[in-house]
């Protein structure tokens, strides 16, 4: 809903956010909503996303990770079953 109604800032912003270094934008991430983190990362080129996850803490990257893998809420899937 709000990236649909923002999402030329979001993608301005994946675009400041890429041109940092990753020591850089990894802390700021690290801080904002896990939301518009989230968002602002999928938006990167890959290599540049990478770079920054492997920045941020366990706990964020994974909670950044699963919302991804998972964009409207679903469940993810059982651990057991080698889901997030």
């Amino acid at each position: 809903a709000w990236e649909e109604s923002n999402g030329d800032a979001i993608r301005q912003l994946a675009k400041i956010y890429s041109s940092m270094p990753p020591e850089r934008a990894a802390p700021l991430l690290e801080r904002m909503d896990v939301e518009l983190a989230t968002q602002l990362v999928a938006k990167m080129k890959h290599k540049n996303s990478a770079s920054v996850l492997s920045l941020v803490s366990e706990e964020r990257a994974l909670a950044m990770s699963r919302k991804v893998a998972h964009p409207l809420g679903m469940k993810p899937a059982d651990a057991a079953k080698g889901g997030f």
